[in-house]
């Protein structure tokens, strides 16, 4: 609900966690400006939507757990923009992130070297 991540961040909370592309999009509507997907995005579509809104707000992040999502990052966004990337770790659950050190690794480094994406850090979903 935009009121109540509004109110949020006027109470200083960083930005708002969202599950879908969607629920970012609906928020970013409504004016929230700083804002985290904590799903990791597996289709072109969503990324391209991601890129766009990125492009009108402080400051947009969304979680990869893999190379082909980090791909389609990628490809969506200009030299220019600034999306989040954050490697969502998976500690225990088994639900989306990756475990593996070496993919945790070369994820970061990856994001880090993709014209138009900004690496953020890790998520880990609890």
């Amino acid at each position: 609900c935009p009121v109540i991540a509004h109110r949020q961040l006027a109470a200083g909370a960083v930005g708002i966690c969202v599950a879908k592309v969607s629920e970012a999009a609906a928020l970013i509507g409504a004016g929230v400006d700083r804002v985290l997907v904590t799903s990791p995005v597996v289709d072109a579509a969503r990324a391209g939507l991601l890129a766009e809104l990125s492009r009108r707000v402080t400051a947009l992040d969304v979680v990869v757990d893999g190379a082909r999502g980090l791909e389609l990052l990628a490809a969506a966004v200009r030299p220019d923009d600034r999306l989040g990337v954050l490697v969502d770790v998976d500690v225990a659950m088994g639900r989306t992130g990756v475990r593996e050190a070496e993919t945790i690794v070369r994820l970061a480094a990856d994001a880090r070297s993709a014209p138009g994406l900004v690496y953020r850090g890790i998520q880990h979903y609890a």
